[in-house]
């Protein structure tokens, strides 16, 4: 149901357990970071039923600013993650865990609060969940660009940033 090759791009249909997935490692982030997590929210693809996916969990786990990061970290690599670093503005503070080595399973990007990088995430998450048209398009650029970068994750992904604005902007506006 989940696992992804580190560099590969596969699309599949919905999978309705990966809500279930979701709640399930929430409840795990939260037992072993609840004093520093404000929010944890199911974001990328997989949280948007009806659309094709990667079969990996996007999570975004939302930290006050005064959090110590090291201390998270330790937590977070103790249940299996791996801390691969700050990303900044590509994705917060990236941790990910995997099914078999580079077989990935789950990004958790851990942003601070007072980052809108969090509201966007669940912005465009939820546009996408409303708005049949914008999914129908977002999905038809997904297989375009899956059939141009099957090799490639990093092409694929910055191949959305454009379409990822746009959805953000009609978000802004209402």
């Amino acid at each position: 149901m989940l696992g992804l090759h580190r560099d590969e791009v596969r699309l599949v249909p919905y999978e309705p357990r990966w809500a279930h997935a979701f709640a399930e490692e929430k409840t795990i982030l939260l037992a072993h970071g609840q004093f520093y997590i404000h929010r944890i929210e199911h974001v990328g693809s997989t949280a948007v039923p009806g659309l094709i996916a990667k079969p990996i969990l996007d999570i975004a786990v939302i930290v006050h600013p005064e959090i110590n990061m090291e201390a998270l970290s330790r937590r977070f690599v103790h249940i299996g993650y791996i801390d691969r670093g700050d990303r900044k503005r590509e994705g917060g503070h990236l941790f990910v865990k995997e099914a078999a080595l580079d077989v990935r399973t789950h990004h958790v990007h851990v942003i601070n609060v007072l980052d809108k990088q969090w509201r966007d995430y669940v912005a465009f998450r939820d546009r996408l969940r409303t708005d049949e048209n914008v999914r129908r398009r977002y999905a038809a650029l997904k297989r375009n660009l899956y059939q141009q970068h099957e090799k490639e994750r990093q092409r694929y992904t910055r191949g959305k940033a454009e379409f990822i604005q746009y959805v953000l902007s009609l978000s802004r506006k209402g």
